[in-house]
């Protein structure tokens, strides 16, 4: 009994030292307090998303100190202006075949994140043709390629939604159509052709992605465009397995001037046959007589063999010219100088009243031996034809016509050829750009001091600081103007423009300076070009005539720099560094038409078109920040009020707010 209780008294001290063991352990590693620190707007629900350049918006921020123990903080303001870069390529939406074989039903769905969709507020826009009775779906997919909302488009069309389905009967036109569905957050409006309908707007619509089917049999998509109300983005309609070619026709050119030697007979007095020979001979009366209409024809060499196609010519004549487009013996005419269009065959003569000077379209559309022939839309004339099925389209023209596409499309089978003129001159395309973009890009950042200054964050002074450009950021810099620049000898530059009181601006530069720059101020109808020779500027000006369409030329031969405007030319002494340089355009408030520079020794054109990716990065215009630092006791706060103000130009611009342990919170504006 004794050795029992002594094992139970051993085992009882052996537990409690345990337990004290235990107890201190504890103790003795009791983690410390959670320790960190909250940042955040007060007024996150209020603040601004779109703003004006004039007006003033507060904001204010928080900084709360949980670290447990009194707490030195150092923060800066920052605010940074962006704009956006147009310079991307568009994004490609393929078209694919449902199996290996070319089938009617083509479906296009992407991953592609430029063509996600995230904003609350989009447009959808593209135009189609429907070819024997065929259909399309559009949808738009979410990101587990789930349908959210579908439209089939037809005769008669259906807004599809997991719910629901909608009839819409939709009133036919034409054979080209146009397709727009406008989302936002409270409504939906579908508008095909001229027919609009008003819904509700589908649960759920953001986040997706657009998608594209063609049901039953090939048809023809084409001008998508994606409104995200910041920017228009274009996208490539590309069709995988579909085959096209481009095919160079054949040019027969009739002579414009045709000369005539006329006989040497007029004599005051008889001479022998030898003299007089010799006159009429070596010495004749050379006559030039220009001929009135100049007549080109472009043929085909190969036959279209297709049982069902469609061939178009889309063009612009100028006064007096007449454009013919055939098949064989079918043909069809338009006649400028009679105002009309003249469809002729072995046995019909139809005439058709057109409006002068404007984009029009002819088709001959063709099933079989039959052909219908029809203009800007309306059908004229159905003939029949031989061997159509192994056709080859001709084209011509008199005096000076247009031709902006003549094309074979087929109506089932996804095949186009595309038809190329001989002597047309190669397209390229190039990022239009301003002045400011190519400055903010080969200027180092300079972190600004706000205090005199409108835009600012908080009114505090601070020492201005340049940071220099990367050894990368050079590299891209030169890459970027290799790509756009031009390193023509001789070229042209034209922009056409509809403005009133407000200017246009070309600068021609390279990487280090201006090498010279025209400006347009339609307000005091003043044309200036300015320009540096040897170290010495010079600025030279005249006026001229403001009409609707202004159309400005830059001809650049062997360094003479040339600039017309409307009616008025104004002419430099000889330039040495007028080549080899990016063209930059300043056009605000202005109604820009086109843009383009021709190099004159290899008739290539490089046109200037705006085009926008969400994918492509912002390019930073300028930046302001504000540092201070603020001593803030243990389980205290402190607000801090500032506020924006914008007075120079941007797309976007960001207001963050950093700690330096590393915590920061930020919100984006965008410039209306």
């Amino acid at each position: 009994m004794d050795d029992d209780n002594y094992l139970y008294n051993a085992m009882i001290w052996a537990l409690s030292i345990g337990i004290i063991i235990v107890i201190a352990t504890l103790f003795l590693t009791k983690p410390a307090p959670e320790s960190f620190t909250e940042l955040y707007f007060n007024n996150h629900t209020s603040l601004p998303e779109y703003v004006n350049q004039a007006d003033k918006y507060n904001y204010s921020f928080t900084i709360h100190n949980l670290e447990n123990t009194l707490t030195t903080y150092n923060y800066s303001i920052t605010t940074e202006l962006y704009k956006l870069d147009y310079s991307c390529e568009k994004p490609d939406l393929y078209l694919e075949s449902q199996n290996d074989n070319i089938v009617p039903t083509r479906k296009a769905e992407s991953n592609d994140q430029a063509l996600l969709i995230k904003e609350q507020n989009y447009n959808i826009s593209f135009n189609y043709d429907l070819k024997q009775g065929n259909h399309i779906r559009f949808a738009f997919l979410g990101i587990d390629n789930k349908e959210k909302y579908a439209i089939d488009i037809s005769n008669e069309s259906y807004f599809i939604t997991p719910e629901k389905i909608i009839i819409m009967n939709i009133t036919k036109k034409a054979n080209s159509h146009k397709f727009t569905i406008i989302v936002d957050k409270n409504s939906t409006t579908l508008k095909i052709d001229t027919d609009t309908f008003y819904l509700n707007t589908p649960k759920d619509y953001t986040i997706g992605f657009p998608s594209l089917q063609t049901i039953d049999t090939y048809a023809e998509i084409y001008n998508f465009v994606i409104d995200r109300q910041e920017a228009k983005q274009g996208v490539n309609i590309r069709i995988a397995d579909a085959k096209y070619q481009d095919t160079t026709l054949k040019k027969i050119q009739k002579p414009q001037i045709i000369i005539q030697y006329t006989k040497y007979l007029s004599q005051d007095q008889p001479q022998p046959n030898e003299i007089l020979y010799n006159k009429i001979f070596y010495q004749p009366i050379i006559q030039q007589q220009r001929i009135p209409t100049s007549i080109a024809t472009y043929y085909s060499a190969n036959p279209i063999n297709l049982t069902s196609y469609s061939v178009l010519a889309s063009f612009r004549p100028g006064i007096n010219s007449m454009l013919k487009l055939g098949l064989e013996n079918i043909t069809a005419v338009y006649n400028m100088t009679t105002n009309n269009l003249t469809i002729e065959t072995p046995d019909v003569l139809v005439e058709f009243n057109v409006t002068l000077m404007q984009y029009n379209n002819l088709i001959i559309d063709v099933n079989n031996n039959t052909a219908a022939i029809s203009f800007n839309g309306i059908n004229l004339l159905n003939v029949t034809g031989n061997n159509l099925f192994d056709a080859k389209p001709y084209l011509q023209t008199y005096n000076y016509v247009q031709v902006s596409e003549f094309s074979t499309k087929g109506n089932i089978v996804p095949v186009t050829i595309n038809y190329k003129f001989p002597d047309v001159t190669t397209q390229s395309y190039a990022g239009l750009y301003t002045t400011q973009i190519i400055r903010s890009l080969s200027t180092p950042v300079v972190f600004q001091n706000p205090s005199n200054k409108t835009n600012q964050t908080l009114p505090e002074n601070q020492d201005n600081l340049t940071i220099g450009l990367s050894d990368y950021d050079k590299q891209r810099l030169e890459d970027f103007f290799n790509r756009e620049k031009i390193n023509w000898t001789n070229y042209r530059i034209v922009a056409t423009y509809m403005d009133k009181n407000n200017s246009l601006a070309i600068t021609f530069r390279d990487l280090e300076k201006t090498m010279y720059a025209i400006n347009i101020n339609d307000k005091n109808k003043t044309l200036s070009l300015a320009y540096t020779i040897d170290g010495i500027e010079y600025n030279i000006s005249q006026t001229f005539t403001l009409v609707t369409v202004n159309r400005l030329v830059i001809d650049e031969t062997n360094g003479t720099v040339t600039v017309n405007i409307n009616d008025k030319t104004l002419t430099t002494p000889q330039l040495t560094n007028a080549t080899n340089g990016l063209v930059a355009f300043d056009y605000q408030n202005i109604t820009l038409l086109s843009a383009q520079a021709e190099d004159k020794d290899s008739n290539t054109i490089r046109i200037y078109k705006r085009q926008t990716n969400p994918e492509c990065n912002p390019i930073l215009v300028n930046r302001y920040i504000y540092n201070n630092d603020t001593t803030i006791l243990d389980k205290h706060a402190i607000s801090i009020n500032g506020f924006v103000k914008f007075n120079e130009s941007f797309d976007i611009a960001k207001v963050q707010i950093d700690l330096d342990n590393g915590e920061e919170v930020h919100f984006w504006v965008k410039s209306i």
